[in-house]
């Protein structure tokens, strides 16, 4: 009889402490979209940063990309590629803090947030595996190269 009601006390115990943990990431992830957000409206705003474009190859197909950046600080604030496929063009937007990705426009049908080396849905949820590969990758395969073309 003790084992049939200590089962349902511990249930009841911790719902509410689930609850509050997963509170207090939502919470958090909001703080920091918020703060993402206002990087890249301030990227956005600035009419006077340097621009250069490049064309290039990655897993993803051939691109352009379309770079703007601050020289004095060596710092990368956006890259707009477009990919150029045979049945399809589609378009992925990096914003970048401190050359690190913070936020991803993809395709400008869904955002996606980098918080930590977690890649998120602008809700909060977890991007696929899949998804988060794929955008990811294309940092991963042109990063360097448009690097050492604007700053070297």
């Amino acid at each position: 009889m003790p084992k049939r009601l200590f089962i349902p006390l511990l249930l009841i115990l911790s719902v509410p402490a689930l609850a509050q943990q997963m509170t207090s990431m939502t919470s958090s992830f909001l703080q920091q979209k918020v703060k993402i957000d206002s990087l890249v409206s301030a990227a956005e705003s600035d009419k006077y940063m340097e621009h250069a474009a490049f064309n290039g190859k990655a897993r993803a197909g051939r691109y352009r990309v379309e770079c703007f950046y601050n020289s004095t600080s060596k710092e990368i604030l956006k890259a707009n590629y477009l990919f150029i496929t045979d049945s399809l063009n589609f378009n992925k937007v990096y914003y970048f803090k401190g050359n690190s990705v913070i936020k991803v426009n993809d395709n400008n049908v869904s955002m996606y947030y980098l918080v930590g080396d977690q890649l998120l849905h602008e809700q909060g949820s977890m991007a696929t595996p899949a998804i988060s590969k794929t955008l990811m990758g294309v940092i991963a395969d042109t990063w360097q190269g448009l690097y050492n073309a604007l700053f070297q």
